[in-house]
């Protein structure tokens, strides 16, 4: 899109890496992970700008830098409400609080640490791979010490492909 000088449509992106994976390996659609990824993801670009845009440009930094956080946590939680209903039939409420702790960890410190101890061999490769582990480990037993609730939320398959479209339309 900046070679051709154009605006990057993040849905065609999105689209575009569904199906380079689908290309590799096409059952990847029944896939709960791939649903869910992709899902996420989805709800982050269509859901979060909307809400982003209610956050007050007056607020001080901190507070901005927090309410866009929930509201990233929103967007994916979005996104992947339909699945998540029909496949777990739960709900949990305060998923967006879970997210605020294990997102940074996992997103900022346990991925590009894991690929950087794929890339650089040696001592450092595998300093960088506990690196990795200790982030997940801190992610996980910071999420085990709040107990989170779950609310019962089950969905069928027609509500769920119902719910699923409402979320397309654009107003």
């Amino acid at each position: 899109a900046r070679v051709g000088r154009r605006r990057a449509d993040l849905e065609s992106l999105l689209s575009l890496s569904a199906l380079a994976c689908l290309a590799v390996d096409s059952s990847a659609c029944t896939s709960l992970s791939f649903m869910l990824s992709f899902g996420a993801m989805w709800g982050m670009i269509r859901i979060t700008p909307r809400l982003l845009r209610l956050i007050p440009p007056d607020l001080p930094l901190t507070l901005q830098k927090f309410l866009a956080g929930i509201a990233g946590s929103l967007g994916a939680m979005a996104g992947t409400f339909p699945i998540t209903a029909f496949f777990f039939q739960s709900f949990p409420p305060l998923g967006i609080l879970a997210n605020l702790w294990a997102v940074p960890l996992m997103g900022s410190i346990a991925t590009p640490a894991l690929l950087l101890s794929q890339c650089i061999p040696g001592i450092l490769g595998r300093w960088f791979l506990v690196l990795a582990d200790y982030a997940c480990d801190l992610a996980l037993n910071g999420l085990a010490l709040v107990e989170i609730p779950v609310w019962p939320f089950a969905l069928g398959p027609w509500a769920t492909l119902a719910l699923g479209g409402l979320l397309c339309f654009r107003r």
